[in-house]
């Protein structure tokens, strides 16, 4: 069914998004930290 693919696909990309912040944010403490 459709709805399932959409879920999928909203589930992945607030995922990936989520992971990717982490990393942005872990790499601005980095520079900010010195």
């Amino acid at each position: 069914e459709v709805w399932i693919t959409v879920t999928l696909l909203y589930f992945f990309l607030t995922y990936g998004c989520s992971l990717l912040a982490g990393r942005l944010e872990r790499r601005l403490q980095r520079a900010y930290s010195y």
